[in-house]
């Protein structure tokens, strides 16, 4: 316990939005976030949830696996600042892209964003301060670890081929097929990572871990 310690301190302390040493994780957030301003600004027509699948395809493709050697159980993408858990405005996030980029457009002002800032607040249903919803979401893990990805998938593929399917709801689904897969390289490039420090650990019960 005392090696897991000494490894997640040093790595949240080198995370720290305090810190941001160079090389850490601040590199990586603007690298992603330069990277969907080009291609914003070059389809600039395109909707939001392309632009989410966009920022979740270059998610997958340039955060950096981290895993903690003596624990099956805790790893990290290196994507955010320690003093956050992935909402905007503690430091740079880089899941906060769209709503950073797009935020500005909204009038926090008009009546529907104050309705939907009085019921988020009177119900505790959402985190509506910022005018977005960017806080406490669950997803329905038990349908996702009942049929995996690839199952979400395959009901993505079924909606799609269905008949009728109006423009956006075309759009829709291809992004949610693009995140789907996304998620899916994010877990191959950790099992790399994984493969990758089991060439060189000595110590048996970590490399259990991965093996």
């Amino acid at each position: 316990m005392k090696a897991l310690h000494d490894e997640m301190a040093e790595f949240y302390t080198r995370a720290s939005r305090i810190v941001q040493e160079r090389g850490s994780y601040a590199d990586c957030v603007e690298a992603i976030w330069e990277t969907m301003d080009r291609f914003a600004a070059e389809h600039s027509n395109c909707s939001g949830v392309t632009l989410k699948a966009q920022l979740h395809e270059e998610i997958a493709r340039q955060f950096e696996p981290v895993i903690f050697p003596h624990s099956p159980f805790f790893f990290e993408m290196e994507l955010r600042a320690s003093e956050t858990w992935g909402i905007p405005g503690l430091g740079l996030v880089a899941g906060a892209w769209l709503i950073n980029r797009r935020e500005k457009t909204l009038s926090l002002q008009t009546q529907a964003a104050q309705d939907s800032r009085v019921f988020g607040q009177s119900t505790g249903l959402w985190y509506p301060a910022r005018g977005f919803d960017c806080d406490h979401n669950s997803l329905n893990f038990t349908e996702l670890l009942r049929v995996g990805v690839n199952g979400i998938l395959r009901r993505i593929e079924e909606s799609a081929a269905r008949p009728g399917l109006s423009p956006s709801q075309k759009d829709f689904l291809d992004a949610a097929a693009r995140s789907n897969r996304a998620l899916i390289q994010v877990s191959e490039r950790f099992a790399d990572k994984a493969e990758e420090m089991l060439e060189t650990e000595s110590d048996q019960r970590s490399a259990a871990f991965w093996a």
